[in-house]
């Protein structure tokens, strides 16, 4: 073997085969040596180390082709004075194949692989269009009797891309995809060391399991484990599929302490020129959000970031367009609304319609943290005892409500309600402006068993139960036609903020705020209760034609309320589409509404309902 080294123009940091050699380019601060060493996998043991000479560095840069290298079932690690360790920007990470398994930094390479630029180009559909749907990579799959050698990976989520079509949402956002270290060596620390340190968050090194993946990570690469022959081709199928059927791939990415923008910004470019994907979702603190969204690499794919969005009314408008924030702030104050907290109706009458003019806004009422939709009416107190830290973790700040009984129960009155008050909750989310997400799962109400942080719950508790889909159908049926609903209605998701006012001079606003008596609202404290209404003929903008208006009274009292229906249209009569308090179907078909013979109507507590007008 004659191995030969030869400085090359730089090409982005990492390691990639091509067709004269091995092309490396990395930054290795170091005092009197750097280099690569070459492992033979199957064995562990060193095939080739390689001293890096200075001529082939610019300051602590190495940039070379290597020719002459048996890269076939290979690995790689860089070293320089004191360590070695595994390259950040590897594509491929040997060494964590099998989910579960117990390993250290020390036990992983760097592989060597072709890189290949994605043949997929974002879908570009708008926010305003989208419906988000948050999966795990891996519990999404892990119950569903469906799925048996692959459950689990990637190549099982591609099996399920008909049922999201079938549900009617058209984004998917999957929680981390990158590689890390699920299981992290305990390095010879006792058990209560280990449990002390974990508790008092010094280390990750400890004996629980990473499920959610919120940790290091190396970003140029997709999780091994989340393959079933091969994660990285897989991936790039799944993405491909989702395509073809009109579904954006949206990634979490988070970063847990780096400040190396350079980084950040180049692992995204990789994410969308080597998979296709659409967008992301970023985590972690202080995140440069003004460069990557300044990216030209990135700005035709959408950003969202957990942060509060006046913090950049400074940019200027043309950085927005690809801008969406989440936040708390809808899912905190929904739920309280939802089980009749006082003080909510100022709020909530502003969350349906806020649709920001530079930045878009996204509204969750359940997130990949805290409880399931069912949970949410099913628990007062989060049950995280399986935990194992004496349910000390996670929020005591739900603001969720049992309906009566904490937990499971028999009781007829208590699951009605239950039921009622989890299709108040996803009407709230899918009737506002703002581009709802749903937790998967929660269209089957799959239930945690009351756990509101299942961080290290790999098992039933963190993977979605499929087994009792059966027994929600109806749930299902019901959010399903709700999204379809929305969809048909472009008032309801429209790509314009909202003014309150008749810009188009056709004798009605583009949304008006309503109580018991039309257009006069009650804001006081301990009102419980508001209509919405959207102005039909707003949706000339967007379409040819001109849509019925949509009236939506929400009574979160525990009392019945009577409403004035507003009068705008002589010529045209309200109809009731859909009510939670059982009178009607779901199918929110609009051949389906039932004529209403009064200006008033009677809503009952804890109900929300719609009228067209036609």
């Amino acid at each position: 073997m004659r191995i030969t080294l030869n400085k090359t123009e730089f090409n982005n940091f990492g390691v990639c085969l091509k067709e004269d050699g091995v092309y490396v380019c990395v930054s290795i601060p170091h005092l009197r040596k750097a280099g690569m060493n070459v492992y033979d996998i199957k064995t562990g043991k060193l095939y080739a180390s390689i001293d890096f000479d200075e001529k082939f560095s610019t300051g602590d840069v190495y940039c070379l082709m290597i020719k002459g290298l048996d890269t076939k079932d290979k690995g790689y690690r860089f070293f320089d004075d004191t360590h070695s360790f595994v390259d950040k920007y590897a594509s491929k990470i040997i060494g964590n194949e099998v989910y579960g398994r117990r390993v250290s930094k020390d036990d992983l390479y760097g592989g060597f692989v072709t890189k290949k630029l994605s043949e997929e180009s974002a879908l570009k559909l708008p926010y305003e269009d989208l419906v988000m749907y948050l999966v795990h990579p891996r519990g999404y799959t892990m119950a569903n009797k469906n799925a048996k050698e692959n459950k689990g990976t990637f190549e099982a989520l591609s099996e399920k891309i008909k049922y999201f079509k079938s549900l009617g949402v058209n984004a998917i956002e999957l929680m981390p995809v990158n590689e890390y270290i699920e299981c992290p060596k305990a390095k010879g620390l006792s058990a209560s060391e280990i449990a002390r340190r974990y508790k008092d968050d010094l280390t990750m090194d400890n004996q629980k399991i990473n499920y959610w993946g919120y940790d290091d990570a190396y970003h140029f690469a997709i999780k091994s484990s989340y393959g079933y022959k091969d994660a990285s081709l897989e991936f790039s199928k799944f993405v491909s599929k989702l395509h073809d059927n009109k579904i954006e791939c949206i990634v979490q990415m988070y970063y847990k302490e780096t400040k190396d923008t350079d980084y950040i910004v180049s692992s995204l470019i990789n994410m969308v020129t080597g998979y296709g994907v659409d967008g992301f979702r970023l985590l972690g603190n202080d995140l440069p959000i003004n460069e990557i969204v300044k990216n030209p690499f990135l700005s035709n794919v959408k950003i969202m970031a957990d942060n509060d969005f006046n913090n950049f009314q400074g940019m200027g408008e043309k950085y927005f367009h690809n801008l969406c924030f989440y936040n708390d702030q809808f899912m905190n104050r929904s739920r309280k609304f939802l089980k009749g907290d006082e003080d909510m109706v100022s709020y909530m009458s502003y969350a349906l319609r806020e649709n920001h003019r530079n930045v878009k806004v996204a509204h969750y009422i359940t997130d990949y943290y805290g409880f399931t939709l069912n949970d949410l009416v099913s628990y007062n107190r989060k049950h995280n005892e399986a935990n194992d830290e004496n349910n000390e973790d996670g929020s005591s700040y739900n603001y969720s409500w049992n309906c009566g009984e904490e937990g499971p129960t028999a009781k007829r009155t208590i699951l009605s309600l239950r039921k009622k008050q989890a299709r108040n909750a996803m009407l709230m989310l899918m009737l506002g402006q703002a581009m709802p997400v749903i937790r998967g799962g929660d269209e089957i109400l799959n239930s945690q068993n009351g756990n509101n942080n299942p961080y290290c719950q790999d098992n039933g508790i963190g993977w979605v139960d499929w087994s009792k889909s059966s027994l929600n159908t109806k749930f299902f049926n019901f959010t399903k036609n709700l999204i379809a609903f929305r969809r048909r209605h472009v008032i309801l998701h429209q790509a314009n903020e909202l003014r309150l006012t008749d810009y188009l001079s056709c004798r009605i606003p583009d949304v008006s705020f309503h109580g018991e008596e039309a257009f006069r609202m009650n804001q006081d404290n301990d009102s419980r209760e508001f209509a919405i209404l959207f102005g039909g003929p707003y949706s000339r903008q967007y379409s040819k034609k001109t849509e019925e208006s949509i009236y939506i009274a929400f009574n979160l009292h525990w009392e019945d309320r009577t409403f004035n229906l507003p009068m705008i249209d002589e010529k045209k009569e309200w109809k009731l589409l859909y009510s939670t308090d059982g009178s009607t179907d779901e199918s929110f078909d609009e051949k389906n509404a039932i004529t209403v013979k009064s200006d008033n109507f009677v809503a009952k507590g804890r109900t929300i309902s719609i009228y067209i007008m036609e």
